[in-house]
């Protein structure tokens, strides 16, 4: 640290073989240097701002100095690369999460078209809790999202496909694909919610800014690019948690273990394959969504000029406020 603590940074002694990294960041400086009679190497910034995390990529270059034995230029290399990759991989780790945030918002707009924005919206659970997705009247629904040409879905816990409270589960099952123009982004979708609930429901706000934190739509989803374009690739299914045919682990797998072995079990997450199992023709009429998913809420569109036909919309549906 300079005496004045206008600078931070790392130095390293080289040896007569070893070279001087490249920097390409601009906040970051790496040079050579003589001090305490020794030829050094010198990685430093000056941006005050990042002082705490340059300190923690520091500790890096030096792990890899001290333990594993690198050279002061691979050290730095390798830990510049590896936090490079960890941050690029924003999108691809949330790709999951986007498909999953965009299945609970069709599910919470048709949800709105029969109960209501304050309904829908106080219904909806989320990630990050060991509810189910949504908490409607009468009964619960979860909501299970694949990008794959099978109905293909991830179960987490032995709760997730388990009725809670007395109360009827539901299992709603969406496969989206890649529709081009036809489809919409992640971003519009959460536009259009974020614009109905503020025209119906303005008080919900705040909570609907609460779940899309929960889902990190405020922090790396929203950061990452979305130029992809969704809509739904089949007619929704709706299963109840009861049928027998509902492959799932219930507590009763964990029962069957010693009280050592459970403890020692920190997560459980499996695959289902729901693909070909017949829709519940009993399932409450607010889960049968349209196969088209509702239009984005917005101004109506302009006529289409003279001699142009009109677009066909996804569906037919529109949503109705509270």
């Amino acid at each position: 640290m300079d005496a004045y603590g206008a600078r931070t940074g790392l130095r390293i002694a080289l040896g007569p073989s070893d070279r001087v990294p490249l920097s390409s960041l601009t906040a970051v400086v790496v040079r050579p240097m003589a001090a305490q009679g020794r030829r050094m190497l010198e990685i430093a910034t000056a941006e005050r701002a990042l002082f705490r995390d340059f300190h923690d990529l520091l500790q890096g270059v030096a792990e890899r100095v001290r333990r594993a034995g690198h050279s002061p230029a691979h050290a730095f290399t390798k830990t510049l690369a590896s936090w490079t990759e960890l941050l690029a991989r924003t999108r691809g780790v949330s790709e999951e999460k986007r498909v999953g945030l965009l299945g609970e918002l069709h599910a919470l707009e048709w949800f709105a078209h029969h109960f209501g924005w304050p309904v829908a919206v106080a219904s909806w659970r989320g990630p990050v809790s060991e509810e189910h997705d949504f908490g409607l009247p009468g009964y619960d629904v979860e909501v299970k999202s694949t990008a794959s040409e099978r109905r293909l879905h991830t179960v987490r816990g032995t709760t997730q496909l388990v009725p809670t409270g007395g109360w009827p589960l539901w299992l709603l099952s969406l496969q989206f694909t890649r529709g081009g123009s036809a489809g919409h982004t992640l971003a519009e979708r959460i536009r259009s919610v974020r614009d109905q609930v503020a025209e119906h429901a303005p008080g919900l706000g705040p909570r609907l800014t609460e779940m899309l934190a929960r889902y990190e739509w405020l922090g790396p989803l929203a950061a990452a690019p979305d130029p992809e374009r969704w809509s739904l690739r089949s007619v929704p299914l709706v299963v109840s948690a009861a049928d027998a045919r509902v492959p799932r682990l219930g507590p009763e797998v964990l029962a069957a273990l010693s009280g050592e072995a459970r403890q020692r079990i920190v997560a459980l997450t499996y695959g289902v394959d729901l693909t070909g199992l017949p829709g519940a023709a009993d399932a409450p009429d607010a889960l049968r969504l349209p196969a088209g998913g509702l239009p984005l809420a917005g101004p109506p569109a302009s006529p289409p000029p003279a001699g142009v036909p009109p677009l066909a919309t996804a569906s037919p549906l529109t949503t109705r406020s509270a």
